[in-house]
């Protein structure tokens, strides 16, 4: 094993351990998103999340998740994990929404903005129209009364094509692939 693992190990055997004393109930920390983000193709949008701590509740490396939902299906999956403050590195995951934004996305540090309120930023650079989807950002809080729970708000990414109210720019990318493909098929025949 390595050091890092090691680190980990012992957080995860609380967790484990946390969660068959523990019952569900009661409240812990909170999570916000908002509801919506509009970006212009080819522009930078950050994604961002904030999450309050109550009295008693921990947060760990690894339990702080920005991920996207997969196209044609309910579910999410994970694209970066991120560490409190001065607690680690934040790091992409291996799936393949990881892997799309992975070249264009930066994962800032976890900033406080204020007593027990920490902000979580995922940078998206270059936007394209497959970034458009919804994301969620989920929180595992550890409590001292309640033990784990995990807490998920959903942000809107909608994706604008530049100049959206020209004539010349209203193609949705859906369209726009089909044009440039027939366009293209048309070049190359004649």
């Amino acid at each position: 094993m390595t050091k890092k693992s090691m680190e980990f190990f012992p957080r995860y055997l609380f967790f484990l351990f946390s969660s068959a004393i523990f019952s569900k109930g009661g409240d812990c920390g909170t999570v916000q998103t908002p509801a919506s983000v509009t970006a212009t193709i080819g522009s930078s949008v950050d994604l961002t999340c904030t999450y309050t701590l109550e009295s008693g509740d921990s947060v760990y490396s690894g339990f702080i998740v920005w991920q996207a939902k997969k196209s044609g299906s309910v579910d999410y999956e994970n694209i970066a994990t991120f560490s409190p403050p001065g607690e680690g590195n934040n790091s992409f995951t291996t799936t393949e929404s990881a892997m799309i934004l992975k070249d264009r996305a930066e994962l800032l540090e976890i900033t406080s903005t204020g007593s027990n309120i920490f902000r979580v930023v995922m940078r998206v650079k270059e936007v394209q129209y497959l970034d458009e989807k919804e994301y969620q950002c989920s929180v595992t809080f550890i409590s001292t009364s309640t033990g784990p729970q995990t807490k998920s708000t959903v942000t809107s990414l909608t994706v604008q094509a530049k100049n959206a109210g020209s004539s010349s720019n209203l193609c949705h990318h859906q369209l726009c692939y089909t044009v440039l493909l027939i366009s293209t098929f048309c070049a190359l025949v004649l």
